[in-house]
């Protein structure tokens, strides 16, 4: 992704970058629950639904290794 971010940014190129520090989900019947970020698969559950989010609106190109 460096490699990738680089030759993009070198060519002239502008990369927008987006950092979450705290995240909420809503479950069943509507109950609403801060994710512990400092757990890989809550972290993992949050960076998946952003990017289904994204590219379900087609918002913009994405490059994600997952």
């Amino acid at each position: 992704m460096n490699a990738l971010l680089r030759d993009h940014v070198d060519s002239g190129g502008t990369v927008d970058l987006a950092a979450a520090l705290d995240v909420r989900v809503t479950g069943p019947a509507g109950v609403e629950t801060d994710l512990d970020l400092t757990k890989k698969a809550n972290r993992l559950l949050a960076e998946n639904a952003a990017l289904l989010v994204l590219r379900t609106a087609n918002a913009m190109d994405i490059e994600n290794l997952g």
